[in-house]
């Protein structure tokens, strides 16, 4: 393989969206995961979990890396694992990292500066392997981005199916802070990361537009002129929602972006919830 300027090592849905907007920046780039390739874009297939496929690497200036967590959830060992079959050490990472490692605040305002208190295992995980990346980095001289990242939503990521089968949601006036960052956004954010002469270390990753989960849903339902879902108390969501979709309401904050828009200088294209709702419809 020859040269590129940039590697996307995971290649879900918010890697087919960055890789068509770096390459939209005119950068040459290369995508890597265990499936298949995304259109035209040269493609490493190799899998983090399985050393003996990390064979014939690129030669890269810089790496996204948004492999999410593995059965194990041993997430620094899975980056360290392809950062060592790299036939050099890439001048620039920015790494997909989780708002969930602030932990829960109950709804009050969070930012860089605040401590990370995770409570998920998996928000665990990514604490770690933050702080793989940042010495791995601080010990080969390069620079490390960590985009912290509310939830994600876009085309084809819209609740429609709940809504149909309406399942519950709960009552808006208990729901907590909505965080959230549409995918063209997000992919945006990457791009200045890139392109940036020396982002910032930490960037939380988000609109700014708190609209709570509920509301949201209830947003998309009457945009598709569907019924309503029915609205349930927050006592009465345990009887129907799963253990792990409880432990991320029951975590709360509002996620402040001032470094995203001031320091990296991104501009939103959807700032609002309504405004990256209306562009998601089918």
């Amino acid at each position: 393989m020859t040269g590129f300027d940039t590697c996307i090592a995971g290649l879900g849905y918010t890697g087919r969206v960055l890789a068509d907007a770096l390459v939209a920046d005119g950068r040459s780039v290369i995508t890597m995961a265990r499936g298949d390739a995304h259109g035209d874009v040269p493609h490493w297939r190799a899998d983090v979990d399985d050393a003996s496929s990390l064979i014939a690497p690129p030669t890269i200036d810089s790496l996204a890396y948004l492999i999410p967590p593995g059965v194990q959830d041993n997430q620094e060992v899975r980056f360290a694992r392809l950062i060592d079959a790299l036939p050099q050490f890439p001048k620039r990472i920015v790494l997909a990292s989780t708002t969930g490692v602030y932990g829960n605040h109950s709804g009050g305002l969070v930012d860089e500066t605040t401590p990370t208190a995770p409570e998920s295992q998996r928000a665990k995980g990514r604490v770690m392997l933050e702080a793989s990346a940042r010495a791995l980095c601080d010990a080969n001289g390069a620079e490390l981005c960590i985009l912290r990242i509310a939830g994600i939503y876009g085309p084809g990521r819209l609740p429609i199916e709940a809504i149909k089968r309406l399942d519950p949601i709960i009552d808006p006036v208990e729901a907590n802070p909505g965080n959230r960052i549409h995918v063209e956004d997000l992919a945006a954010i990457f791009a200045a990361a890139f392109a940036h002469q020396s982002p910032p270390p930490i960037v939380n990753v988000c609109d700014g537009d708190y609209t709570t989960s509920p509301a949201f849903t209830l947003m998309v339902a009457d945009a598709l002129e569907l019924p309503a879902p029915p609205v349930i108390s927050l006592a009465e969501a345990a009887q129907h929602y799963s253990p792990m979709r409880m432990s991320f309401i029951h975590e709360s904050r509002t996620i402040v972006n001032d470094v995203l828009l001031n320091e990296l200088g991104v501009t939103l294209r959807y700032p609002t919830a309504a405004a990256g709702m209306q562009a998601s419809l089918p």
